[in-house]
This record gives C-alpha cells, sequence and structure tokens, in this order.
C-alpha cells in the first residue's frame, strides 16, 4: 500500500499464476481514490493543469531505464567481447523501452502515490525482458 489516510487511498495490488512455460507471470493493477470528492484518481489528476504530463512522465522514464540499461551493459559486457551481440542486446532492450514508454495513458495506467513522490509500475515485458523482473519508476513532486 502507498497510502491510506483520511484524505486518500493508494494501493498497488500484485497477483500471478502458472499457466505452463517457462516461468509464471505476475501483474500489478492499481486504485487510487480522493475520500473527499469521493472519486477515483487518474494519474492525469496528478498533474493538474499539465496537458503535457504524460511527455514529462515518458521522458523521465525515458531517462531512468534508458540509465539502468547501460549499468546492465556494463555488468554483462566486457570492452571489445562479442561487440555484435551486444549492440544487438542494446538494440532490443531500448526498443523495449521506447514502445513501452510511448507517451500514452496505457503504458502509465499501474501507479500509486504520496505526497512526496509517484510511482510507476511498469508490467512483464513492457520495458524489458523477464530476467529483469518488473521494474517501477519514481517521480519526486
Amino acid at each position: 500500500m502507498a497510502q491510506s489516510n483520511s484524505s486518500y487511498i493508494s494501493v498497488i495490488i500484485h497477483y500471478g499464476g502458472f499457466s505452463g512455460g517457462a516461468h509464471g507471470y505476475e501483474n500489478k493493477v492499481s486504485f487510487a481514490y480522493d475520500l473527499i470528492s469521493k472519486k477515483e484518481i487518474k494519474l492525469s489528476d496528478l498533474f493538474s493543469g499539465d496537458d503535457d504530463y504524460l511527455t514529462k512522465v515518458s521522458d523521465i522514464s525515458r531517462l531512468y531505464l534508458k540509465g539502468e540499461l547501460e549499468k546492465r551493459v556494463e555488468e554483462n559486457f566486457k570492452d571489445g567481447e562479442d561487440e555484435e551481440l551486444k549492440l544487438e542486446f542494446i538494440s532490443n532492450y531500448l526498443a523495449m523501452i521506447d514502445n513501452g514508454t510511448k507517451p500514452i495513458e496505457e503504458n502509465f495506467s499501474v501507479f500509486s502515490f504520496t505526497k512526496e513522490k509517484i510511482n510507476i509500475y511498469f508490467g512483464q515485458y513492457q520495458v524489458g525482458p523477464y530476467s529483469d523482473g518488473a521494474q517501477m519508476i519514481e517521480i519526486f513532486r
């Protein structure tokens, strides 16, 4: 749970299962509610008055995730070693990041928030391979 107080409820629900194959699946759904206004909160409500919020969230997400990619490349590839495999890995990973962070509501529909920050949760395979696990970014307000 991200927060529960007299004004807001913001929760993330994790669920998963196994339907065969190499591994199970995990999904996340979120629920945010304004107890005073008695209405569900959408991500756009947290950026009130900013029509370009999706582009900003997209840019922040891409910057963070590409930084994480750089760390993975440094950890997994030594300079000059299997350069073709390294370039293919980077290219495929960047395509996942770019597609999974396009500035559309669906890409940022799972979120939680507190007074200090907004957490955006990405689904499996949305912004990287299964082996990297589910990704989450924090946006400080």
